[in-house]
C-alpha cells in the first residue's frame, strides 16, 4: 500500500461518491477496501490486455502514452513527419512478435511510433496491409527525407516489416 500514492488511488474513490458528485459525499456503502479492490482490478485488467499484445506491462503502458501523444499531434493538425517527440518508451526485450532493432532506432521520432502501430496491429490482424500502405505513401512523396522521420537505412529489412507476406 505504501507504493500507491493518493493521486493514483483518488480516481478509484470517484465511483463511491453520491450524486451530485460535486458535493464530495460518499455513499454509505463506500469503504477504502472497495476503492482498493477497483485499483487492483484495474491493474489486473491492464496486465491481461498487455499480455494479449505480448508485452510486459511497463512497455505496454509506455506505448499507450506514446500513441496518445501521437493522436494528440494528429488531432490538432500539428507537424508530425520530422518532429522530435520528447516522450520515450521502455525497451521491448524478447518480443513475442517481429520487432525492430531498437538499439539503432531514435525513439523520439515518428518511425518508432509507426513500428509500435505495426506491432500492435499485427497482434490483432496478422494479415494486415500496413506495410504496403506505408510503402505506397512514402513512394507517393519521394522528396520527403524519411531519415528525418527516424527511418533507418534499409528499414524494409527490419523483422517487423520484412516478415509480412
Amino acid at each position: 500500500m505504501s507504493n500507491i500514492g493518493y493521486f493514483r488511488l483518488s480516481a478509484y474513490f470517484y465511483p463511491l461518491l453520491k450524486e451530485p458528485k460535486t458535493e464530495h459525499l460518499y455513499k454509505d456503502s463506500a469503504t477504502f477496501d472497495k476503492a482498493l479492490d477497483m485499483y487492483r482490478f484495474d491493474r489486473s485488467l491492464l496486465k491481461k490486455v498487455a499480455h494479449q499484445f505480448g508485452l510486459p506491462l511497463p512497455v505496454f503502458s509506455s506505448w499507450i502514452v506514446l500513441l496518445v501523444n501521437l493522436r494528440n499531434i494528429c488531432g490538432h493538425h500539428a507537424r508530425l513527419w520530422n518532429r522530435e517527440i520528447p516522450f520515450t518508451s521502455h525497451k521491448l526485450n524478447n518480443p513475442k512478435f517481429a520487432w525492430i532493432n531498437s538499439d539503432n532506432t531514435d525513439m523520439k521520432r515518428v518511425y518508432f511510433r509507426i513500428c509500435i502501430i505495426k506491432y500492435l496491429l499485427f497482434t490483432v490482424s496478422p494479415n494486415n496491409r500496413f506495410t504496403q500502405k506505408l510503402k505506397s505513401l512514402l513512394a507517393e512523396y519521394p522528396t520527403i527525407d524519411i531519415r528525418a522521420m527516424g527511418f533507418p537505412a534499409n528499414w524494409e529489412n527490419e523483422p517487423i516489416f520484412s516478415s509480412e507476406t
